[in-house]
């Protein structure tokens, strides 16, 4: 059952990687694959960290996360 939850995420996460490639102009620089790899990684440890009563560094990286979305976003208009 996990496996399945997994896969059906993973095709979630693999269709709207998809698309963003497509509307961002990402092309090679960030394959779909790895893309959908890293978000699952990160996912699972993120939620590790916090049931383990860690967030050193959390907080900095979700803030990156999304500067970097929003530079995307910028150059997509400036397009």
């Amino acid at each position: 059952r996990v496996a399945h939850v997994n896969a059906e995420w993973r095709a979630v996460l693999r269709q709207a990687y998809e698309g963003a490639a497509q509307e961002y102009g990402l092309g090679d620089a960030f394959p779909v694959e790895a893309l959908v790899a890293m978000t699952m990684t990160f996912g699972q440890g993120f939620a590790l960290e916090r049931l383990e009563g860690i967030d050193e560094g959390h907080g900095e990286l979700l803030d990156w996360i999304e500067r970097w979305l929003m530079s995307l976003d910028r150059r997509r208009r400036t397009r």
